[in-house]
């Protein structure tokens, strides 16, 4: 699997960390929304782990 982003969030553990989208729009956690276009839905290629992540906290791999 390739990563296609990395985590820009110096408060979170998981920052700097490799990540592959798979839904964009994504699932807003917070406000439990489905569909929101400012929230991706992403895999930690290290781990495999799913979650959500606000877009602004993610940075494209060049």
């Amino acid at each position: 699997m390739e990563a296609t982003h990395v985590i820009c969030c110096p408060a979170s553990p998981n920052d700097g960390k490799r990540v592959r989208v798979i839904s964009d729009p994504g699932y807003n956690c917070r406000d439990d929304v489905v569909g929101d276009s400012n929230w991706l839905t992403v895999e930690l290629v290290d781990t495999g782990v799913v979650g959500s992540i606000e877009r602004r906290f993610l940075a494209e791999v060049q």
